[in-house]
């Protein structure tokens, strides 16, 4: 695969313009933070709280299994995230 260089910095030029302070997502800036990151950091706190207590051991019987499918398939299917009412866009409508 052969990247395009001027292609690749025209896609550079545009993130920089919608996330002014970005200078490395060590210090990606409030506007990366509140466009990108914020709602996947909230998204991974829903999943670890819906899975984790069920994860401390294997599964033993089907319906255990089928419990911690369906806590994931309903942090999935969430259509909005709790604190700020956004979309959640890791699964879409498609899916449901």
């Amino acid at each position: 695969m052969q990247v395009d260089a001027a292609e690749f910095e025209n896609l550079k030029r545009e993130f920089l313009r919608q996330m002014p302070g970005f200078r490395s997502f060590a210090e990606a800036g409030a506007a990366y933070v509140e466009t990108e990151r914020r709602s996947k950091d909230e998204l991974v706190a829903l999943v670890r709280a819906a899975l984790l207590p069920r994860l401390t051991a294997p599964a033993a019987t089907p319906a255990q299994a089928r419990e911690v499918c369906a806590a994931l398939y309903q942090v999935m299917q969430r259509e909005a995230l709790p604190s700020s009412g956004r979309p959640q866009n890791l699964v879409g409508w498609r899916s449901w």
